[in-house]
This record gives structure tokens, sequence and C-alpha cells, in this order.
């Protein structure tokens, strides 16, 4: 819903605050490999990937093995076009897609998972949420615990005023040996939002609900 939100920003900026990103913006961060672009300057791991047409020449790497990689496709929702488990012949049927260019290895990590939703105003932080899933019906998440990572907050922080945030924006991080390594982005509501006891217009005296328009 947010990248079509973003496509009349213009016309609704007129009529009330816009908590949205812009539609550029978000664009790139959601797909997976540009994302690592506009975060590379920031204090995070960005795991290494490269497309499947080039795993004939990753092969010769002995770093490379099927249980290290996963494949995943720069646009894709709730991991409906990831492959955490994979062989030849799902590579080759891959490669024989039309959409095969989109597809890429992203070096499997380990650790602790854990998403954390933001809510930004003019680049500012204005609140947010860290959790763990504990529990998920498919492949989303149904049950969760709050965690703490002064890491992933300074993060926000940063990127929040590099880019001049408005709205919502989500991540999933891996907290590895590395540090807090990325694993991908998403650029609207998550269920974090149900750990946030007030949300930012509610602290603010002079500013009215009807007077926001949500992402989401």
């Amino acid at each position: 819903e947010i990248f079509f939100l973003a496509k009349i920003e213009d016309e609704v900026r007129e009529k009330g605050k816009f908590f949205c990103p812009s539609f550029s913006l978000i664009h790139q961060l959601h797909h997976k490999r540009n994302s690592y672009q506009l975060l590379s300057q920031f204090q995070i791991y960005l795991p290494r990937n490269f497309s499947i047409h080039d795993q004939g020449r990753a092969l010769d790497n002995p770093i490379f093995q099927s249980d290290s990689w996963v494949i995943k496709k720069d646009y894709s929702r709730f991991g409906e076009e990831t492959f955490l488990e994979w062989d030849q012949d799902v590579l080759n049927t891959l490669k024989t897609n039309t959409e095969s260019n989109e597809y890429f290895f992203q070096e499997r990590l380990s650790g602790k998972e854990v998403s954390a939703f933001a809510w930004f105003q003019d680049g500012e932080l204005m609140t947010h949420s860290i959790y763990s899933s504990q529990m998920r019906y498919s492949k989303a998440s149904i049950h969760f615990k709050k965690e703490e990572d002064s890491r992933i907050e300074e993060l926000f922080n940063q990127i929040g005023k590099q880019y001049q945030l408005n709205g919502q924006i989500s991540f999933d991080f891996m907290l590895t040996d590395q540090g807090v390594a990325l694993i991908e982005c998403n650029p609207r509501c998550t269920s974090g939002i149900h750990l946030i006891h007030q949300l930012p217009f509610e602290k603010s005296p002079h500013k009215r609900e009807e007077d926001y328009v949500l992402s989401s």
C-alpha cells in the first residue's frame, strides 16, 4: 500500500501531514541489493551477494557451499521467492525464469534474527520497536518478544537524518559476531507497531490525529 500512497504524495501533502517516505527512496530500500548501496555508509554488516548467473565462477571459490548461501529475489514479500534450501535443480529452474536476473545468492547469516520498526518525522526518530519472532504461522509472525538494542536505535537515528525520513519503515536484522547485519528492508507498517504504547501524534498535544495520513 505504501508504494501507491507514495505515488500521490504531492496531492496528499497539501491536505495534511504525510507519513510516507518518497517513492524513489522506498523503491531503492525495498530492492534487496540496491538497499546495500544506500546503507553501506552506516555501521552495519552487509552480507555478500552475487547473481545466480555468476555461480560458475563462484564454484571455484572454496568458500562457496550450498549451505552457506540462500537464494533471493530483488523484490518479494513474506519470503515467497526466497530459497533457504536449494539444489542444482532449483537453481537451473530459476536460471530459465524470465526474471532470472532478479535472483541472487546472499550469504547465509547465523545469529539472532530480529525485526525493527520505526516511525520518523522530518528525519527525527519519533518512536521504534525491536522484536524477535517467537512463533510463525506460515511465514508471518504471530507471537513477538520485545527486544532492546542501542546499536539499532542509533542506526535508525543516522538513517533518518541522512535521508530526512518521514513515515514508517522496518528492517530485518541478524545479530551476528560481525555486529548488526542487514537481512532486508520492509518500507511499511509491520507487526512491531503493536509493541508501541503510544503513537507519536498521541504524545503531541498541539497535533490532532485527523491531521495525519498513515502510510499503511
